[in-house]
């Protein structure tokens, strides 16, 4: 599975990292300091739903905890596909769930939407099954613990991994004690199937989450039709 938001080599320092990354990670745990990551808004809406376990990462990290999940500006047809069909041929279901480009562009994008806990990493040459998700010969950055926001709160992201200001720390505290305790959705993974179980969700439920219609038509080239007009539309 080829992963679309991977760091640079060149901003390996935001990783914590290296000899000095247990050190850095926790001197910024110290200081209160909250960090996001940018996905695409497929895969952002895939994460924090529960769906998708693990990103893969060109190098390994010190941090663990809570890491916020951003939704970048404009969600690409092309990577849309992609995530697509390697979910259709994961899961028939969980494909059937992915809101269409229009609607993730519409209420999805540009902002934080959710959180998850980063509790470990899979290894590049890893033997045993990791995760449907996890790409051999890349660092998986593994999640538990997801929680999708029924309200994203809007802002600008950066690539792949970042440190959130002072004044989006205040709004996602703001909107994190507007949320009851009752209304989290956690996810538990199950070890054996790496497939999440949900509980039940107020959250998740306020989403409008735009369901493809059922076909009688099955395979890639049906799938590849139905997206390739749906591209049309949202180019317009």
């Amino acid at each position: 599975m080829i992963d679309f938001n991977y760091n640079t080599r060149a901003r390996r320092a935001q990783l914590f990292e290296g000899e000095t990354g247990a050190e850095d990670f926790a001197a910024a745990r110290k200081r209160g300091e909250k960090y996001a990551l940018t996905l695409s808004p497929v895969e952002a809406w895939l994460v924090v739903h529960g769906l998708r376990d693990c990103v893969n990462k060109d190098a390994f990290t010190h941090f663990t905890g809570e890491l916020f999940i951003h939704a970048s500006r404009y969600q690409s047809p092309t990577i849309f596909q992609a995530v697509y069909r390697f979910a259709a041929s994961v899961d028939a279901e969980l494909a059937a769930k992915i809101p269409y480009v229009s609607e993730l562009n519409r209420a999805w994008s540009g902002g934080i939407v959710g959180r998850v806990e980063l509790d470990g990493q899979y290894e590049p040459d890893s033997k045993k099954f990791t995760s449907y998700w996890h790409e051999r010969g890349m660092v998986g950055w593994r999640f538990a613990n997801a929680r999708a926001f029924d309200v994203r709160v809007p802002c600008r992201g950066n690539v792949g991994f970042w440190r959130l200001d002072g004044d989006l720390c205040a709004r996602v505290d703001a909107l994190l004690k507007e949320l009851p305790a009752a209304e989290k959705t956690v996810v538990r993974k199950n070890r054996t199937t790496q497939k999440a179980a949900v509980a039940k969700s107020t959250c998740k439920d306020n989403l409008q989450v735009a369901v493809a219609p059922k076909s009688k038509r099955v395979g890639k080239t049906a799938m590849r039709a139905e997206y390739a007009k749906l591209a049309k539309k949202v180019k317009r």
